[in-house]
């Protein structure tokens, strides 16, 4: 649709893919809700999305639409995350890297929705 072809912002990770934040509120609670697009040839390499000091990132991500071939998420040293079923997965992207493989055929969307909680470890 040509309509929504304005909102679309490359990520920052390179490697590629696309998003339009649908939402966010940085300054009262700290989240933010993403609509991400992986295109063929789109993936993002293995990294950690720091958080603020005294701060604990987390991720809730749902896949709306799952591409033909590769996009798969990966996850090393899976400590907080959970895989809620095939579509849906919980985890820490400050503590825990994370990529997504290259998507060679087809088109993936995510629902990603992050916020920021403070650490229980911080005095």
């Amino acid at each position: 649709m040509k309509l929504w072809r304005k909102f679309w912002r490359r990520g920052r990770q390179e490697g590629g893919y696309e998003k339009i934040m649908l939402f966010g509120c940085p300054w009262i609670v700290k989240f933010d809700v993403y609509l991400i697009r992986y295109l063929t040839g789109d993936h993002i390499p293995p990294h950690n999305d720091p958080a603020p000091d005294g701060w604990e990132h987390h991720r809730f991500n749902m896949v709306l639409r799952d591409c033909e071939e590769g996009g798969k998420f990966q996850c090393q040293n899976f400590r907080s995350g959970r895989f809620l079923g095939k579509r849906w997965i919980r985890f820490r992207p400050d503590i825990e890297t994370h990529s997504v493989s290259e998507v060679t055929k087809g088109t993936r969307y995510i629902f990603s929705v992050g916020w920021l909680r403070k650490s229980k470890t911080s005095a």
